[in-house]
């Protein structure tokens, strides 16, 4: 069994009596605090440009474009959202990343698709929590580090999304490893100043969503992606931590 499978076995049978009350209880405290994130930017000038663009791209939908009482496409609301949580700082984070942004709204948008219950999206929360963080901390020591690790949003996205849309253990194993396929690599300019960093989390999350939903119609990824020697490892950590996996 490949790393990625072994995730993936372990994102697929996670029952809510396994996670610990804590673990639930600062869950829920996340998505508040990303839900406030969100909330406080919406007066942000950068938030309002990335907004205006989305809303002017958007199709109709049954997620809400927060801030403009449309309805749009989950991916468009997705894309909005986790701009405005990144616009003023208000990072919720853990030891390996900045999982917030990806694991909270993820599941709670896409719920406006699946009618997923409150319980299934915090699941859902917890296991990108988890599989972000981790990889994360493998990609330690590397050319990147914090909110530059973009790429665990794709990750914990595909996992989050294929988890609501209901996919199976081999499913979700594709949808990580298409996820972990084109992984997102950075700048440090692009981050420091200019608005695109607001867009540090919505490019990759809508990865790992296309992921989900390509792992769902059949499509295929890179099982191996995470042992290979010229795989994700090998391209984002100089020593990759794979214990931490």
């Amino acid at each position: 069994m490949t790393i990625v499978e072994d995730i993936a076995a372990w994102a697929a049978g996670l029952a809510w009596d396994a996670v610990p009350d804590d673990v639930l209880a600062l869950s829920r405290a996340q998505r508040a605090a990303v839900v406030g994130g969100v909330a406080a930017s919406s007066a942000d000038g950068a938030a309002g440009r990335v907004l205006a663009s989305v809303d002017g791209w958007a199709g109709d939908g049954p997620a809400p474009l927060v801030g403009t009482g449309r309805s749009v496409t989950v991916e468009d609301a997705l894309y909005a959202a986790t701009a405005l949580s990144v616009a003023l700082d208000f990072d919720d984070y853990v030891s390996f990343g900045h999982t917030g942004h990806s694991a909270v709204l993820a599941p709670v948008l896409l719920a406006a698709e699946t009618g997923a219950s409150g319980r299934e999206q915090l699941l859902a929360q917890v296991i990108a929590n988890e599989v972000e963080a981790r990889l994360g901390g493998a990609c330690l020591i590397g050319p990147l580090n914090g909110q530059l690790w973009s790429f665990i949003h794709a990750a914990g996205a595909a996992l989050a999304a294929g988890r609501l849309m209901g996919l199976g253990e081999r499913q979700l194993a594709h949808a990580l490893a298409l996820s972990l396929y084109q992984a997102p690599r950075p700048t440090v300019p692009g981050f420091m100043a200019p608005d695109s960093k607001l867009l540090t989390a919505s490019e990759p999350t809508g990865v790992g969503l296309r992921a989900a939903r390509l792992a769902a119609a059949g499509v295929t990824g890179p099982l191996d992606a995470l042992d290979h020697a010229q795989g994700f490892l090998g391209a984002f950590s100089y020593a990759p931590l794979r214990r931490l996996l």
